[in-house]
């Protein structure tokens, strides 16, 4: 049973949840009276999109440049490839890859987060690439997005886990992303008011047909769909799950496969600088509607390691056709 209770006594378990829900639409009319401001400032965030940029990550780089450990190595002439992973055992998949320490070289740009990145010399035909360590949430993928971005690095893959909603996934199918809803942080990262006005953050399509190609051409099992990026992992509000599974939250669609942490603001931060995105995950869980109520479920059986590994692999074989 998921525990979703804390001290002010909000409910305690999914039956609870369940009766929560049931009150739903009889708080419509309160809950309406506070979406004026609500309103507001989601504009807020709309308005601050379309202003000028300070603080840019080439600023930042061309300042770790001058650092003694930088000066005449370690970030000049990195590869045009990335991938965002998010596990913490990234350097165990380089050597499930087939590398050994000779072929890569690590390194450390964290003065104001904690980034570690491998710069890889690819062999077997593989092209040469970083494999960073991905930091969760919008500030963290963003940020090293950005960095990757003003590094020189033109196309980047995001690979981690997900949250599935009903059962458009299948349990263990990769998922490719066709884009996902944005929060927050995707908002002020909008750079047109063309882009701004989508409510969903798209990664690069060329890409993206070449990771979905890839799959297909490997068997890898696979499913297309979109996603919502919610900035937080626990305490997430079942109100907002139940409208996820439903249609309720976004009934002009499109539908709502999973929810994940960062890819709204990696897609937008991408675009911003005028680069190439796609992105990948795994379920890792799930939340369905059973008989009207909410249930949660680990997703039992899939072997994440190898998941990411033919997520890396489908990554890779796509670099070396774009």
């Amino acid at each position: 049973m998921l525990a979703t209770s804390d001290e002010a006594g909000h409910p305690s378990s999914l039956e609870q949840v369940h009766w929560h829900l049931t009150l739903k639409r009889e708080s419509w009319y309160v809950m309406s009276l506070r979406m004026p401001r609500e309103k507001q400032l989601l504009d807020e965030n709309w308005r601050y999109a379309q202003s000028l940029r300070v603080n840019q990550p080439s600023e930042y780089i061309a300042f770790l440049k001058t650092e003694a450990r930088f000066k005449g190595c370690g970030l000049d002439d990195l590869p045009k490839h990335a991938i965002l992973l998010h596990d913490a055992e990234a350097q165990e998949q380089i050597v499930r890859l087939g590398y050994a320490v000779e072929d890569y070289r690590f390194v450390e740009t964290g003065t104001t987060d904690p980034n570690v990145f491998w710069v890889i010399h690819g062999k077997n035909g593989d092209p040469d690439f970083v494999l960073n360590r991905g930091l969760p949430g919008a500030g963290g993928v963003a940020t090293q997005a950005a960095e990757l971005c003003a590094l020189g690095i033109d196309s980047m893959v995001h690979i981690g886990t997900c949250g599935l909603v009903g059962d458009t996934v299948k349990t263990g199918s990769v998922v490719v992303s066709h884009g996902s809803f944005k929060d927050a942080g995707a908002t002020m990262l909008s750079p047109t008011a063309a882009n701004c006005s989508d409510p969903v953050a798209r990664p690069d399509s060329g890409l993206t047909a070449g990771i979905e190609a890839k799959c297909s051409a490997a068997g890898i099992p696979h499913d297309v769909a979109t996603g919502y990026t919610i900035p937080i992992y626990y305490f997430q509000p079942a109100d907002l799950i139940y409208d996820l599974i439903t249609g309720e939250a976004f009934p002009a669609g499109p539908p709502v496969g999973y929810f994940e942490m960062e890819q709204a603001s990696f897609f937008q931060t991408c675009v911003l600088m005028g680069k190439r995105a796609a992105s990948m995950v795994i379920g890792s869980d799930r939340y369905r509607l059973v008989d009207g109520r909410l249930t949660h479920v680990f997703e039992d059986g899939v072997d994440q390691d190898a998941a990411k590994l033919a997520m890396i692999r489908a990554a890779l074989a796509a670099f070396k056709e774009s």
